[in-house]
């Protein structure tokens, strides 16, 4: 196996390992009727994306967003037609207290609990759109 090849699968490994882990053992878990991977998102629903990174760092759709962006962004999201799947990706280590704050501005602001369907925690959205491609990823 040459050089190369061993770095690609050792680089390979190393991601799939990062994306099964979710934030620390002491955090809460998800809210029961939010969708969990491999769970469908709907045949037509677009994804969007909300992570929130180890330092506490919010990003919608891999952009830089404020909390009280954010809060503006998804006080929006319920008037789009059609409203999109909000997947809430969580990186190992973040603030506990920053991943309940943002699960409930989500809860507060989409209604996820009567709009079933709407809300969803895991790791990539890609194992949840392999089959409709809505998204693309790398």
């Amino acid at each position: 196996m040459s050089k190369w090849t061993a770095f690609v699968a050792f680089a390979l490994i190393a991601l799939a390992s990062c994306n099964e882990a979710i934030a620390t053992k002491e955090c809460s878990p998800p809210f029961d009727h939010w969708l969990k991977p491999p769970g469908p998102t709907g045949h037509l629903r677009p994804v969007t994306t909300l992570t929130i990174s180890k330092d506490g760092a919010l990003f919608w759709n891999n952009r830089t967003v404020s909390f009280s962006k954010l809060d503006q962004i998804l006080t929006a999201v319920p008037t789009l037609d059609p409203q999109p799947h909000t997947l809430f990706e969580v990186e190992p280590q973040a603030p506990c207290n920053e991943i309940v704050k943002v699960r409930n501005l989500i809860e507060k602001r989409l209604s996820c609990r009567k709009s079933r369907g709407i809300c969803g925690e895991g790791p990539s959205g890609a194992i949840w759109d392999e089959e409709t491609d809505i998204r693309k990823h790398d």
